[in-house]
């Protein structure tokens, strides 16, 4: 596969991940009854188990959907320097988000971890051939 629509495919699947859910917190907001009466429908109740997905981060998330976005589209620019730079910048969030969860780390975070790699790889990938292409096209050996 090309490597600009496996940068494409893995930059959507991180924005979208982004949304999915990275962690989750038990609810710490005493709520006796919802709005309509005792029911409590709209409001999770104490100990409930509540999951956070990336904007409900907020702040250094949002860096990590633009880095998804900026290394694969870097990847339509072949600049795969600054594409390794966003996907490792994107690697180094997702890792801090699962330090800092802990054991409450979800699924979502977990394959936003895996994309990031892989979208580190990628590069580098990419990075190694463009090189070694460069060195048999030059018609020099290499000193």
């Amino acid at each position: 596969m090309d490597n600009r629509i496996l940068s494409t495919t893995l930059g959507g699947c991180g924005a979208f991940l982004w949304f999915m859910p990275f962690a989750s917190i038990d609810n710490p907001f005493a709520r006796v009854g919802g709005p309509f009466g005792n029911s409590g429908a709209l409001f999770a109740s104490v100990g409930e188990k509540i999951d956070l997905s990336g904007n409900s981060f907020g702040g250094i998330a949002y860096l990590l959907l633009a880095a998804f976005v900026f290394a694969s589209s870097l990847s339509w620019l072949r600049q795969y320097v600054p594409m390794l730079i966003a996907a490792g910048v994107a690697c180094a969030i997702c890792t801090l988000f699962l330090v800092e969860a802990g054991s409450s780390v979800r699924w979502g975070l977990i394959a936003s971890e895996m994309v990031a790699v892989s979208m580190v790889v990628s590069a580098v990938n990419r990075i190694r051939s463009g090189r070694s292409s460069t060195i048999a096209n030059a018609g020099t050996p290499f000193v």
